[in-house]
Protein backbone atom coordinates (compact mmCIF):
# COMPACT_ATOMS: atom_id res chain seq x y z
CA UNK A 1 0.00 0.00 0.00
CA UNK A 2 0.90 3.59 -0.85
CA UNK A 3 2.39 5.14 2.43
CA UNK A 4 0.81 8.71 0.42
CA UNK A 5 -1.96 10.25 -1.52
CA UNK A 6 -1.59 9.85 -5.15
CA UNK A 7 -4.05 9.69 -8.11
CA UNK A 8 -4.20 6.01 -7.76
CA UNK A 9 -5.37 6.46 -3.34
CA UNK A 10 -7.88 9.36 -4.74
CA UNK A 11 -9.08 7.89 -7.93
CA UNK A 12 -12.76 7.99 -7.60
CA UNK A 13 -12.39 11.66 -7.34
CA UNK A 14 -11.69 11.91 -10.51
CA UNK A 15 -14.96 11.26 -11.98
CA UNK A 16 -17.12 13.55 -13.50
CA UNK A 17 -19.93 11.24 -12.15
CA UNK A 18 -19.90 11.83 -8.23
CA UNK A 19 -22.67 13.43 -6.88
CA UNK A 20 -21.70 13.08 -3.26
CA UNK A 21 -18.06 13.33 -1.42
CA UNK A 22 -19.10 11.39 1.87
CA UNK A 23 -15.96 12.41 4.78
CA UNK A 24 -15.70 12.57 8.10
CA UNK A 25 -17.42 15.40 9.83
CA UNK A 26 -14.52 17.90 11.87
CA UNK A 27 -14.29 17.43 15.49
CA UNK A 28 -12.54 20.57 16.76
CA UNK A 29 -11.15 21.23 20.73
CA UNK A 30 -14.25 23.11 21.41
CA UNK A 31 -16.04 19.93 20.59
CA UNK A 32 -13.84 17.74 23.05
CA UNK A 33 -16.29 15.90 25.91
CA UNK A 34 -12.64 15.55 28.19
CA UNK A 35 -12.78 18.86 28.68
CA UNK A 36 -15.91 18.67 30.91
CA UNK A 37 -14.20 15.89 33.10
CA UNK A 38 -10.86 16.49 33.49
CA UNK A 39 -9.29 20.07 34.46
CA UNK A 40 -7.14 21.01 31.49
CA UNK A 41 -4.16 23.23 32.86
CA UNK A 42 -0.86 24.11 30.85
CA UNK A 43 2.35 23.16 31.95
CA UNK A 44 5.54 25.23 31.84
CA UNK A 45 8.42 22.92 32.05
CA UNK A 46 9.65 19.32 31.03
CA UNK A 47 7.76 17.85 33.90
CA UNK A 48 5.57 19.19 36.75
CA UNK A 49 4.87 17.34 40.47
CA UNK A 50 2.70 17.34 42.80
CA UNK A 51 3.75 16.27 46.61
CA UNK A 52 1.38 15.66 49.07
CA UNK A 53 1.61 16.45 52.54
CA UNK A 54 -0.50 15.34 55.29
CA UNK A 55 -1.46 18.19 57.97
CA UNK A 56 -0.69 17.93 62.07
CA UNK A 57 -3.65 15.94 62.98
CA UNK A 58 -6.35 17.56 66.09
CA UNK A 59 -4.86 19.47 68.54
CA UNK A 60 -4.63 18.78 72.29
CA UNK A 61 -6.43 19.83 75.10
CA UNK A 62 -3.75 22.10 76.93
CA UNK A 63 -3.80 22.66 80.39
CA UNK A 64 -3.14 26.28 81.93
CA UNK A 65 0.25 27.42 81.59
CA UNK A 66 1.15 24.03 80.29
CA UNK A 67 3.74 23.97 76.67
CA UNK A 68 1.23 23.40 73.62
CA UNK A 69 1.67 20.55 71.74
CA UNK A 70 4.01 20.37 68.49
CA UNK A 71 2.57 19.42 65.52
CA UNK A 72 3.98 18.52 62.09
CA UNK A 73 3.55 17.79 58.30
CA UNK A 74 3.71 14.60 56.82
CA UNK A 75 4.86 13.90 53.77
CA UNK A 76 3.22 11.62 51.48
CA UNK A 77 3.35 10.45 47.59
CA UNK A 78 4.52 13.02 44.62
CA UNK A 79 2.74 12.64 41.42
CA UNK A 80 5.20 13.70 38.31
CA UNK A 81 3.26 14.82 34.86
CA UNK A 82 5.75 14.33 31.99
CA UNK A 83 4.90 14.98 28.51
CA UNK A 84 4.65 12.39 25.34
CA UNK A 85 4.56 13.63 22.42
CA UNK A 86 2.19 12.36 19.68
CA UNK A 87 2.24 13.28 16.51
CA UNK A 88 0.94 12.49 12.70
CA UNK A 89 1.75 13.66 9.16
CA UNK A 90 0.14 12.64 5.74
CA UNK A 91 1.53 13.11 2.47
CA UNK A 92 0.20 13.82 -1.29
CA UNK A 93 1.45 13.88 -4.85
CA UNK A 94 1.47 17.10 -7.23
CA UNK A 95 0.02 14.95 -9.52
CA UNK A 96 -3.01 14.01 -6.67
CA UNK A 97 -3.26 17.63 -6.33
CA UNK A 98 -3.80 19.07 -9.99
CA UNK A 99 -6.09 16.05 -11.01
CA UNK A 100 -8.46 15.95 -7.75
CA UNK A 101 -11.88 17.66 -8.65
CA UNK A 102 -13.23 17.15 -5.24
CA UNK A 103 -10.55 19.41 -3.21
CA UNK A 104 -12.06 17.92 0.39
CA UNK A 105 -10.44 14.98 -0.11
CA UNK A 106 -7.28 15.96 0.06
CA UNK A 107 -7.82 18.59 3.00
CA UNK A 108 -4.85 16.89 4.65
CA UNK A 109 -5.36 19.39 7.74
CA UNK A 110 -8.70 18.81 8.38
CA UNK A 111 -7.76 14.68 8.91
CA UNK A 112 -5.32 15.34 10.66
CA UNK A 113 -7.21 17.63 13.29
CA UNK A 114 -9.78 15.90 13.51
CA UNK A 115 -7.52 12.50 14.15
CA UNK A 116 -5.73 14.57 16.50
CA UNK A 117 -8.66 15.56 19.05
CA UNK A 118 -9.72 11.94 19.04
CA UNK A 119 -6.81 10.68 19.90
CA UNK A 120 -7.20 12.92 23.19
CA UNK A 121 -10.86 12.12 23.73
CA UNK A 122 -9.32 8.20 23.77
CA UNK A 123 -6.65 8.58 25.79
CA UNK A 124 -8.76 10.22 28.66
CA UNK A 125 -11.56 7.68 28.28
CA UNK A 126 -8.88 5.46 29.52
CA UNK A 127 -8.30 6.76 32.39
CA UNK A 128 -12.28 5.69 33.38
CA UNK A 129 -11.95 2.39 31.66
CA UNK A 130 -8.92 1.16 33.77
CA UNK A 131 -10.36 2.77 37.07
CA UNK A 132 -10.52 -0.46 38.40
CA UNK A 133 -7.51 -2.00 36.83
CA UNK A 134 -4.60 -2.78 39.31
CA UNK A 135 -2.49 -2.98 36.61
CA UNK A 136 -2.83 0.84 36.06
CA UNK A 137 -1.95 2.28 39.65
CA UNK A 138 -1.61 6.06 40.38
CA UNK A 139 0.94 7.81 42.13
CA UNK A 140 -0.08 6.05 45.93
CA UNK A 141 0.10 2.56 44.34
CA UNK A 142 -3.37 1.93 44.13
CA UNK A 143 -5.93 2.66 40.48
CA UNK A 144 -8.02 5.39 40.23
CA UNK A 145 -10.98 3.74 42.53
CA UNK A 146 -9.94 1.48 45.34
CA UNK A 147 -11.03 0.70 48.65
CA UNK A 148 -7.78 0.77 49.79
CA UNK A 149 -6.07 3.83 48.92
CA UNK A 150 -3.16 4.57 51.59
CA UNK A 151 -3.03 7.33 54.08
CA UNK A 152 0.51 9.41 54.57
CA UNK A 153 -0.28 8.80 58.48
CA UNK A 154 -1.36 5.04 58.02
CA UNK A 155 -4.57 3.67 57.28
CA UNK A 156 -6.96 3.34 53.91
CA UNK A 157 -9.74 5.30 52.67
CA UNK A 158 -11.83 4.32 49.84
CA UNK A 159 -13.54 6.02 47.15
CA UNK A 160 -15.31 3.63 45.34
CA UNK A 161 -18.85 1.73 46.51
CA UNK A 162 -18.58 -1.41 48.46
CA UNK A 163 -21.70 -3.01 47.11
CA UNK A 164 -21.47 -1.74 43.22
CA UNK A 165 -24.74 -0.47 42.64
CA UNK A 166 -26.50 0.59 38.88
CA UNK A 167 -27.45 4.41 38.48
CA UNK A 168 -30.06 4.95 40.79
CA UNK A 169 -31.22 7.76 43.30
CA UNK A 170 -30.18 5.32 45.97
CA UNK A 171 -27.11 4.40 44.71
CA UNK A 172 -26.16 8.14 44.33
CA UNK A 173 -27.64 9.35 47.72
CA UNK A 174 -25.06 6.62 49.19
CA UNK A 175 -22.00 8.40 47.21
CA UNK A 176 -23.32 11.75 48.47
CA UNK A 177 -23.05 10.35 52.41
CA UNK A 178 -20.05 8.99 51.14
CA UNK A 179 -18.12 11.78 50.13
CA UNK A 180 -19.38 13.65 53.51
CA UNK A 181 -17.53 11.44 55.29
CA UNK A 182 -14.44 11.31 52.68
CA UNK A 183 -11.13 12.04 55.06
CA UNK A 184 -8.43 14.12 53.91
CA UNK A 185 -4.51 13.03 53.46
CA UNK A 186 -4.63 13.51 57.57
CA UNK A 187 -7.27 10.91 58.01
CA UNK A 188 -9.71 13.78 59.71
CA UNK A 189 -13.43 14.23 58.11
CA UNK A 190 -13.50 17.82 56.82
CA UNK A 191 -17.46 16.94 55.61
CA UNK A 192 -16.29 19.55 52.45
CA UNK A 193 -16.18 16.65 50.00
CA UNK A 194 -18.76 17.28 47.74
CA UNK A 195 -20.17 15.53 43.97
CA UNK A 196 -19.89 18.16 40.97
CA UNK A 197 -20.72 15.88 37.81
CA UNK A 198 -22.10 12.43 37.11
CA UNK A 199 -19.63 10.65 34.59
CA UNK A 200 -20.57 7.81 32.80
CA UNK A 201 -21.05 5.89 29.60
CA UNK A 202 -23.53 6.53 26.49
CA UNK A 203 -25.64 3.41 27.71
CA UNK A 204 -26.71 5.13 30.49
CA UNK A 205 -27.57 8.46 29.07
CA UNK A 206 -31.40 8.32 29.28
CA UNK A 207 -31.36 6.64 33.00
CA UNK A 208 -29.35 9.71 34.47
CA UNK A 209 -31.23 12.32 32.24
CA UNK A 210 -34.38 11.03 34.76
CA UNK A 211 -32.16 10.87 37.36
CA UNK A 212 -30.96 13.95 37.66
CA UNK A 213 -33.41 15.95 37.01
CA UNK A 214 -37.43 14.47 37.57
CA UNK A 215 -38.94 15.98 40.10
CA UNK A 216 -40.32 12.80 41.28
CA UNK A 217 -38.25 10.05 42.21
CA UNK A 218 -38.08 8.29 38.84
CA UNK A 219 -37.62 4.27 39.93
CA UNK A 220 -40.53 4.54 42.55
CA UNK A 221 -44.04 3.61 42.05
CA UNK A 222 -45.25 6.39 44.80
CA UNK A 223 -45.75 9.54 42.42
CA UNK A 224 -45.57 12.05 46.05
CA UNK A 225 -42.18 10.44 46.86
CA UNK A 226 -39.72 12.99 46.16
CA UNK A 227 -36.38 12.78 43.85
CA UNK A 228 -34.02 13.66 46.82
CA UNK A 229 -30.80 13.97 44.58
CA UNK A 230 -32.46 16.72 41.98
CA UNK A 231 -31.59 19.51 44.90
CA UNK A 232 -27.86 18.41 44.48
CA UNK A 233 -27.98 20.43 40.81
CA UNK A 234 -25.60 17.87 38.90
CA UNK A 235 -24.83 17.66 35.44
CA UNK A 236 -24.58 14.43 33.40
CA UNK A 237 -21.21 14.22 31.17
CA UNK A 238 -21.44 11.67 28.64
CA UNK A 239 -18.58 9.81 27.51
CA UNK A 240 -18.92 8.30 24.28
CA UNK A 241 -15.65 7.00 24.23
CA UNK A 242 -15.91 5.23 27.47
CA UNK A 243 -16.67 1.77 25.33
CA UNK A 244 -14.90 -0.70 27.99
CA UNK A 245 -18.31 -0.84 30.18
CA UNK A 246 -22.01 -0.06 29.98
CA UNK A 247 -22.39 -0.31 33.50
CA UNK A 248 -19.30 1.23 35.53
CA UNK A 249 -20.18 4.99 36.63
CA UNK A 250 -18.19 7.44 39.01
CA UNK A 251 -19.22 11.38 39.75
CA UNK A 252 -16.34 14.28 39.60
CA UNK A 253 -15.91 16.05 43.03
CA UNK A 254 -14.65 18.87 43.95
CA UNK A 255 -11.42 17.32 45.26
CA UNK A 256 -8.29 19.17 43.60
CA UNK A 257 -5.87 17.59 41.72
CA UNK A 258 -8.12 15.17 40.96
CA UNK A 259 -8.21 14.16 36.76
CA UNK A 260 -5.94 16.24 35.27
CA UNK A 261 -4.91 16.93 32.06
CA UNK A 262 -1.60 18.87 31.48
CA UNK A 263 -0.83 20.63 27.96
CA UNK A 264 3.20 21.09 27.36
CA UNK A 265 2.44 21.46 23.68
CA UNK A 266 -0.89 22.06 22.11
CA UNK A 267 -1.87 20.73 18.43
CA UNK A 268 1.18 22.47 16.39
CA UNK A 269 0.14 22.08 12.15
CA UNK A 270 2.86 23.14 10.03
CA UNK A 271 3.30 21.98 5.90
CA UNK A 272 6.35 21.36 3.67
CA UNK A 273 7.45 20.11 -0.01
CA UNK A 274 9.86 17.82 -0.50
CA UNK A 275 11.01 18.91 -3.68
CA UNK A 276 13.17 15.75 -5.05
CA UNK A 277 10.02 14.03 -5.37
CA UNK A 278 7.46 17.13 -5.64
CA UNK A 279 5.19 15.91 -2.40
CA UNK A 280 3.96 17.89 -0.40
CA UNK A 281 3.32 16.97 3.80
CA UNK A 282 1.10 18.50 6.22
CA UNK A 283 1.96 17.26 9.69
CA UNK A 284 0.99 18.33 13.63
CA UNK A 285 2.20 17.41 16.91
CA UNK A 286 1.34 18.19 20.21
CA UNK A 287 2.94 17.20 23.91
CA UNK A 288 0.61 16.17 27.12
CA UNK A 289 0.46 14.14 29.93
CA UNK A 290 -2.97 13.33 31.94
CA UNK A 291 -3.86 11.77 35.14
CA UNK A 292 -4.64 12.60 38.68
CA UNK A 293 -3.06 13.58 41.70
CA UNK A 294 -5.59 12.92 44.25
CA UNK A 295 -8.05 10.05 43.94
CA UNK A 296 -10.65 11.89 45.58
CA UNK A 297 -10.85 13.69 42.77
CA UNK A 298 -13.94 10.75 41.65
CA UNK A 299 -16.04 8.39 43.44
CA UNK A 300 -17.10 5.58 41.62
CA UNK A 301 -19.29 2.59 41.50
CA UNK A 302 -17.70 -0.87 39.35
CA UNK A 303 -21.64 -2.16 38.72
CA UNK A 304 -20.67 -4.79 36.12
Amino acid sequence: MSSFTSTGTVGETLQETLDEIMMDDSYSESDMVMNKYFTVETMKGAYSDEQVYAGPGLWGQKAEGAVMGVGTLRQGYKKRYFPNTYAMRMIITEEAQEDSRYPEVINMGHHIKRSGNLTVEYAAALVLARAWNSSFAGPDGVELCSASHPLTGGGTFSNTLGTPAAPSVQALNAVRANLRKMVGHDGLIDGMTMAEKVIHPAEQEGVWDEILNSSMRPESGNFAAINTVKKMRLTAVCVPFWTSTSTNWMVKTNRAHGLTWKWRVKMKTRSWITNEQMLESFGARMRFDYGWGDPRGVYGSQAG
